[in-house]
């Protein structure tokens, strides 16, 4: 696969040598694979302690790890208003000093929210531990979202509003640290707001902790004009985002612009993936990008051939390592899942040669939202069948069992295209005992330039030069691309 860099969006192209295969989803998980949910619109999956916690903004449902309804949570199973309060949201769910944590925001009734977080038991949903935060902030403090688990302490970060202006707020840096007795420590005990951040205007979104022990901090300043700005800037080991001149240390990312961001992860010295969503209460994919960290360039990736079929719905982080990507589509009722490396080149050694399929026949499916949990991935689905109502479904997929897979079981299956590059004439070759019946020369951005019936040569010299796929379908109706280079 060769990563193309330019003022376009980066375009991936892999090389999808044989038919997926259907894979087998958990079967022991729910009823045959699917578990049906009593929380809507869910925001977050955390399997933990054996349990299966799957929550919204205001509610808490608890599972056994095979999809059993845990009867000792809450009431049957959910968990409603964790903070007590009808006016509360929850912001983030984790695990701190091996407790359940939530992160949340209640309203105290003065066009204000405070700042709440809580720690409960994971097998009943009563409360071990409330933290008294010494904060209350504007209108907008539900964006302290992020939040940072190291040793004893909790690190905190987001932004508060300045609603002196309810029109045109203007906005702080802000952070926090909580040790596990609940104290807020920066050493103070208090939060520390960066005012000149509000020169700003300055929204806080993500930070990493890079390899080197010092952590980058994405944010983003928004003003009444419309302008906006995406910026980041790195911190030492050991250093805060107080101690930063910003003046000096704040870092322009030239012409990218995103609404939020659900994850982040480096993936070498230099670079950084970091996965955008359309805003922090629509959780929904929205793009992901390559960032220098050392020339502030960023750009685009475009994973396009899904394959064709297919359209991207989700781009999840396990680890550096294994970026997964979930496609669904719309024609069907099949999903795809592919995993890229760190080079972002497709982990052949996973389901079948990258990606794997699979069909889910009896229901139609709304792709919602995928959750990686240690080695499982979930993904959240609608079910469309009925005209009235939506069921909400849970699957579950184990990735080491997909990891564990031969590389290219298929590889005797392979079609070969030659000469490949190639300036006029085609030789193609299909596996014995396949039947084709035509292929299709298909351009990047989808665009079908041909459709013949299948024949051992092909003329492409009309072509201009570029790259195309060659996608055959065969008798059987499977369907197998070719990438084609195209060149004088």
């Amino acid at each position: 696969m060769r990563l193309i860099l330019s003022c376009f969006p980066i375009l991936i192209i892999f090389l999808l040598q044989n038919t997926l295969v259907a894979q087998k989803l958990d079967l022991d998980f729910g009823d045959e694979g699917l578990l049906k949910l009593d929380v809507p619109n869910v925001t977050a999956v955390n399997d933990i302690d054996g349990q299966l916690l799957v929550r919204n903004w205001e509610k808490i449902q608890s599972f056994d790890h095979q999809g059993n309804k845990n009867g000792d949570f809450g009431i049957n199973s959910i968990l409603d208003n964790p903070f007590g309060s009808e006016l509360a949201v929850i912001i983030k769910s984790f695990m701190f000093d091996d407790k359940f944590t939530l992160l949340g925001i209640v309203d105290n009734g003065e066009l204000m929210d405070d700042i709440a977080l809580i720690q409960i038991d994971s097998e009943t949903g009563d409360s071990y531990t409330e933290f008294n935060l010494s904060y209350s902030g504007g209108m907008l403090s539900e964006r302290f979202v992020n939040y940072e688990v190291t040793g004893e302490n909790l690190f905190l970060y987001g932004f508060e509003s300045d609603i002196q202006d309810f029109l045109f707020p203007r906005y702080n840096a802000l952070f926090a640290s909580v040790d596990i007795e609940g104290n807020v420590v920066n050493p103070v005990n208090e939060f520390v707001i960066l005012e000149e951040a509000s020169d700003y205007n300055l929204h806080y979104q993500n930070t990493l902790m890079l390899e080197n022990g010092k952590r980058i901090h994405f944010l983003q300043s928004r003003f009444p004009e419309g302008f906006i700005n995406d910026y980041y800037l790195i911190t030492d080991e050991g250093k805060s985002i107080a101690d930063v001149d910003l003046a000096d240390e704040l870092i322009n990312i030239e012409n990218f612009y995103n609404k939020g961001i659900t994850n982040s992860v480096q993936l070498n010295d230099h670079q950084v993936l970091k996965i955008g969503n359309t805003s922090y209460y629509e959780p929904m994919f929205r793009n992901a990008v390559l960032l220098d960290i050392e020339t502030a360039n960023a750009e685009l990736l475009s994973f396009e051939e899904l394959p064709l079929e297919y359209r991207i719905g989700d781009v999840l982080i396990q680890n550096s390592k294994n970026i997964l990507v979930v496609g669904d589509s719309e024609a069907s009722n099949r999903m795809i899942v592919c995993s890229y490396d760190e080079n972002l080149e497709l982990n052949e050694g996973f389901g079948s040669n990258g990606c794997f399929s699979f069909d889910l026949e009896q229901i139609l499916i709304d792709y919602q939202k995928g959750f990686v949990q240690e080695n499982n991935l979930y993904l959240y689905l609608k079910d469309q069948s009925s005209i009235s109502t939506f069921t909400d479904l849970l699957v579950r997929i184990n990735l080491d069992k997909l990891s564990s897979k031969k590389i290219n079981p298929m590889a005797d299956e392979t079609i070969i295209v030659s000469p490949n590059p190639n300036s006029g004439k085609l030789v193609i070759n299909i596996p014995e005992g396949k039947i084709a019946k035509h292929l299709e020369v298909v351009d990047l951005s989808g665009n079908i330039l041909k459709t013949v019936e299948y024949q051992h040569e092909l003329d492409i010299e009309n072509l201009r030069d570029g790259i195309y796929l060659l996608k055959f379908t065969f008798e059987d109706l499977s369907v197998q691309t070719v990438r084609l280079i195209k060149e004088q």
